[in-house]
């Protein structure tokens, strides 16, 4: 009878240095990944804008009266189009340092800027529109897009003088 519960105390013993070594392995495991996703995530933002850039250069070359519509997709961080300040940006707290600390990186037209904050980095990307001069029918002159699990539809149109991005009901005009 000894030697079957000592067979059990071993086999448990067994078990939770089994569960001590897979639950180590995955604490030094998970920030790499996070990192990893983190990274991914942000060029692919860096693709959104750069998609939103091309269509914005389309209707302005086309003339007055063309429009696309463009489908954005945002899984973490916020995209947001800031008519005071005439530009576009993407907002995200990271755990990887996508560029410099603390110096603006251009990366084509858009310019890269991560900050340091705590164990995790405020990474912004921005798009300047100075030549289009940015206009917006909201009081506030900014539209933000969050984190949603369907794609947000922006339209955008050249309307002559002015150029109009509009998402639902909501509309910022370029000129």
């Amino acid at each position: 009878m000894f030697k079957k519960s000592q067979i059990w105390i071993e086999t448990v013993i067994y078990t939770l240095i089994g569960l001590a070594i897979i639950g180590v392995l995955l604490s030094l495991v998970k920030p790499a990944i996070e990192e990893k996703k983190d990274q991914l995530l942000l060029d692919k933002s860096l693709e959104m804008i750069e998609i939103i850039q091309d269509k914005v250069e389309e209707v302005v070359y086309y003339g007055t009266g063309n429009s696309r519509i463009v489908e954005i997709r945002i899984k973490k961080g916020q995209l947001e189009i800031d008519a005071v300040n005439e530009k576009i940006e993407f907002l995200m707290e990271s755990s990887y340092m996508y560029s410099e600390l603390g110096k603006n990186v251009s990366i084509g037209d858009i310019n890269a800027t991560t900050i340091k904050k705590g164990k995790l980095y405020d990474v912004k990307l921005s798009l300047n529109y100075n030549n289009l001069n940015l206009t917006s029918n909201r009081k506030d002159k900014r539209q933000v897009f969050q984190k949603a699990p369907t794609p947000y539809k922006i339209t955008i149109t050249n309307l002559g003088k002015n150029m109009s991005i509009a998402e639902d009901k909501i509309q910022v005009d370029f000129s």
